[in-house]
């Protein structure tokens, strides 16, 4: 067998991978050398440690001696961990999205020498069938297109790249802000799915900066529509299959209209990306049932994910045993020998069947086990709550149960960008609920990656495991910037806002030509080009949230500069926001940030703790996107000032004048407010 060269690496997806009989070597400068020595192509396969068709392909194809043959023969083959090296996979799924319209894991590639794309597609079965090309029938047919007839191969490698470097030349075009916030939230409606909430039809991603956006654009525009499109989408993910309904957290997606059958890999980014979203329908409705299903997203990450580190784990995986789902799905008989007498009134509430519920994607048979939900014609959890007490202890038992059984692979690299979205989902809850654990859990995940991961220059590292490795990219700047932002307006602490002004400059430095942001710094080995994204996929753009945080920085710091470079990134982006601005919310959102309204609530003079706390929760009581607080000591007398865009609009003595202003039509109408 050739040697395989995975098995030194710390990736668990790498690992997972390091016996199979496929020459397999990591993304290095050794593979790219063996691949022009040698005269070889190579077979580039991005994917994730929890991921259910990267372990259908691996168990079908990459294990098979007869496939590793030929692939070996053909290719160079290299493994990358998506997570890892999220900027290998964000440049090549671009070319996947360009080549095929559509993209997701395993991704699989075909690459020049120099590493430049020539094809690319998802998952293939070992052979052709239904079809579908199969994988030994793609090796096959690019190594005789390499010996046939190679330059074919390079111009459509050359087409691909000019492709990508015209559209990231494109100019600016002058924005119409009304026309792109209303336009977005158009094509919004129009996708969305009034029977089961979300967008699209299936599958179903909970995209949570949607949400976002269209609570800003109710708040803007007090369309109620906007609201419901959001309260309809979350109560039905939290009652359907995507949610785990016995064990907590959500799954990552759904395949079916109806948010029922989940693919069953749990994300840390789904649970910090979605507690942000409860926790701002809880602010703005004040509805227990949105603050309940927090609390739910933290008590599954603090049981399955958190690390003796404090910080959490990246996901779990979808498969145990070898069977997709078979850890959180069970028998009718399984839960009537736990559950007994009780298991009839438990099964009609979570739609449990004999023959079992769950259809699989592929054969559309039902396997004979189930998927627990709740229907939400039969189930108002607004008025009747999140649970029954009985079905509660019900469900409980069941997870005692379910507790014993082999559990699903958990990938334990610590990943900056996405423990920073938690600090920020934690925050969000704090704000709405005063909880200290949730501001102190905050805090504890802030010090340990200002410790170990933020230099003295500003710089910052990504991703975890018995140390960290892989430089940082600009999510990791840019969600961890904006996260420490919010954590020194939850604490007034100088300390937060100073690392976030060090790691907002550093990545000016190192990350920006003056129109928006690259992912990789200049520091950082090029993929192919230096790209810059702006579109929000699973989680948000890093330039949507590196304007949030420029934004929120040049406010509180009244730095004119950082407002600048925000708008630089609008400029880089314009063209795409004009055209398809549903796929930007999270963009748009820091759009409104500038646009409308902005104020800064500032706090200043000789105050008391106690009346410093008090102001605090004036302000989280009420949802305030666009306001940011910052405290000023030195001023003799105590006074709260608040700036609307640089000019004054109030200046208050007492708690009790913030009070009144709050509640104003002043304040109202500056966003203040919703309702």
């Amino acid at each position: 067998m050739v040697e395989n060269r995975l098995s030194g690496e710390k990736s668990p997806y790498l690992v997972q991978h390091a016996r199979n009989p496929v020459a397999w070597y990591p993304w290095g400068e050794e593979a790219f050398k063996r691949s022009k020595e040698e005269n070889k192509p190579i077979f580039l396969s991005i994917g994730y440690s929890t991921c259910h068709w990267c372990h259908v392909m691996e168990k079908e194809s990459f294990e098979d001696h007869e496939v590793a043959e030929i692939l070996n023969k053909i290719f160079v083959c290299i493994k990358v961990d998506r997570e890892e090296r999220p900027d290998i996979d964000k440049f090549y799924m671009e070319v996947s999205q360009t080549l095929t319209g559509g993209g997701g894991w395993p991704l699989n590639l075909i690459l020049l020498p120099d590493k430049r794309p020539v094809f690319a597609t998802t998952y293939l079965p070992k052979r052709s069938r239904k079809g579908v090309m199969g994988l030994i029938e793609l090796a096959e047919s690019v190594g005789e297109l390499w010996n046939s007839d190679r330059k074919q191969m390079i111009d459509q490698a050359e087409k691909i790249i000019d492709h990508l470097k015209e559209i990231q030349s494109s100019k600016g075009v002058k924005i119409d802000y009304d026309k792109v916030i209303s336009t977005a939230f158009n094509q919004l409606k129009s996708n969305y799915d009034g029977t089961n909430g979300g967008i699209g039809i299936r599958p179903k991603f909970p995209t949570a900066h949607n949400y976002a956006f269209l609570l800003r654009y109710y708040l803007l525009t007090k369309d109620k529509s906007a609201l419901q499109m959001v309260e309809k989408t979350l109560t039905n993910m939290r009652l359907g299959g995507i949610f785990d309904q016995v064990g907590l957290g959500f799954h990552r997606y759904s395949t079916d209209p109806s948010w029922v059958i989940p693919h069953f890999e749990k994300m840390l980014y789904d649970q910090a990306m979605l507690l942000i979203s409860y926790a701002e329908a809880y602010r703005i409705t004040k509805s227990v049932f949105y603050k309940s299903v927090c609390e739910e997203i933290i008590s599954f990450m603090n049981r399955d994910l958190l690390s003796p580190e404090g910080l959490y784990y990246t996901a779990l995986d979808a498969d145990s045993e070898g069977q997709e789902g078979k850890f959180y799905t069970f028998t009718y008989n399984e839960i009537e020998s736990v559950l007994g007498k009780d298991a009839e009134d438990f099964c009609a509430f979570y739609e449990c069947e004999k023959q079992g519920n769950f259809v699989d994607e592929i054969t559309g048979r039902r396997n004979g086990r189930n998927i627990l939900h709740i229907n939400p014609d039969s189930y108002s959890p607004q008025k009747d709550g999140v649970l029954p007490e009985n079905i509660d202890r019900m469900r409980k038992k069941l997870h005692g149960f379910r507790s014993s059984r082999i559990s699903p692979g958990r990938d334990q690299k610590i990943l900056t960008d996405i423990n920073a979205l938690v600090i920020w989902g934690l925050l969000e809850y704090h704000k709405g609920t005063g909880n200290e654990q949730a501001l102190a859990t905050a805090r504890r995940i802030a010090e340990f990656i200002v410790e170990n991961s933020l230099s003295s220059e500003g710089s910052l590292r990504h991703s975890y495991l018995e140390g960290y490795t892989t430089s940082g990219f600009l999510d990791d700047y840019a969600f961890f910037g904006y996260s420490l932002l919010l954590l020194y307006e939850a604490t007034l602490n100088v300390r937060y806002l100073d690392y976030a002004d060090k790691i907002a400059n550093y990545a000016i430095k190192h990350f920006s030509d003056g129109r928006g942001f690259f992912y990789t710094d200049d520091r950082t080995e090029e993929v192919v080009l230096r790209r810059k994204e702006g579109s929000d996929m699973a989680v948000p753009s890093g330039n949507s949230v590196m304007a949030m945080l420029l934004i929120r920085l040049g406010y509180i710091k009244d730095d004119i500069k950082m407002l600048e470079i925000a708008e630089s990134i609008f400029d880089q982006f314009s063209a795409q926001l004009e055209s398809s601005p549903m796929f930007f919310t999270q963009m748009l959102c820091a759009m409104t940030m500038l646009e409308d309204r902005s104020s800064t609530v500032e706090i200043r003079g000789r105050w008391s703790d106690n009346s410093i706390s008090e102001i605090k929760r004036i302000l989280d009581g009420v949802f305030l996107p666009y306001h940011f607080i910052k405290r000023t000591d030195g001023v003799e007398n105590g006074e709260i000032l608040v700036c609307d865009i640089g000019k004054c609009n109030a200046n208050l003595r007492t708690v009790d004048d913030l009070s009144r202003y709050i509640s104003t039509e002043n304040a109202r109408n500056s966003g203040a407010l919703l309702r």
